[in-house]
């Protein structure tokens, strides 16, 4: 697998909350002695720490002020943006090499930590031409996630309102490898690998019904520079940049 994307949306999700999320996260990846980045409106509001130092809560008042913040490691990165009402957290591991157990744990421990409304995790193959609808973008009402679901991935974690509008009966009679019941959702795993999801979405979809999706033929900014993946692509870049480039240019904005 070339690259594994785990997206994760919360609108209860609270600073103390996220923290425990992130921290989760950090002892589940094993990325302690990595660092956070809080990215501000200029250069001199950035700040960074070690992410063992993130449960004491020093990242709250600046994350309060600006809502984004990533962190870079070994084997991907992650970052979590403030949208409108809910946190969004994407988590990208480059040449991912976890089982699809440890992969489907990681996923279902880190939801539950960090109350998640809405959660989803596949993998893509580079080259392969096959890509899953992840089009949601934080500055348009109608590819919001509030609009509806974009598609269904290998893993996808359903909670209370999303159950709600698929229905118990209908999410009971679906064709997949797993579901089963998390915190106030139900988590739904399509395939045994991750490889087989892509092929079998369509199916699913159908049974779910399409009038919880937002329409395909709704246009779909470019799968590089949407939401927190693209605000993190910017931010290691701008990390990255030479010291005499123009920073205006490269700083992601959410106004």
């Amino acid at each position: 697998m070339d690259e594994l994307t785990f997206e994760t949306f919360s609108w209860n999700a609270d600073k103390l909350t996220l923290q425990n999320g992130l921290v989760c996260l950090a002892n589940l990846l094993d990325i302690g002695d990595s660092e956070i980045r809080i990215s501000g409106d200029r250069p001199e509001d950035d700040m960074s720490f070690e992410i063992d130092r993130f449960s004491s809560g020093e990242w709250q008042q600046a994350y309060g002020k600006f809502g984004r913040l990533f962190c870079e490691f070994r084997s991907g990165f992650f970052g979590v943006s403030r949208e409108g009402e809910f946190e969004h957290l994407s988590v990208v591991l480059k040449q991912c090499l976890l089982d699809e157990d440890v992969l489907r744990n990681l996923f279902a421990t880190v939801s539950g930590a960090i109350e998640a409304d809405f959660s989803f995790m596949y993998g893509e193959n580079a080259g392969s031409g096959k890509y899953f609808d992840i089009g949601y973008a934080a500055n348009d009402s109608d590819l919001s996630i509030a609009a509806g679901l974009r598609d269904v991935y290998w893993l996808n974690f359903y909670g209370a309102s999303f159950v709600e509008a698929i229905g118990t009966d209908t999410l009971g009679e679906l064709t997949v490898y797993e579901m089963s019941r998390l915190n106030n959702g139900v988590l739904v795993r399509t395939t045994e690998r991750i490889e087989d999801a892509y092929d079998l979405r369509n199916v699913i979809r159908n049974q779910i019904g399409l009038d919880c999706f937002v329409p395909k033929s709704t246009p779909v900014p470019s799968r590089d520079v949407v939401g927190v993946v693209g605000l993190v692509r910017q931010m290691l870049a701008l990390a990255n940049s030479p010291k005499e480039r123009d920073i205006a240019t490269i700083r992601p904005k959410f106004d």
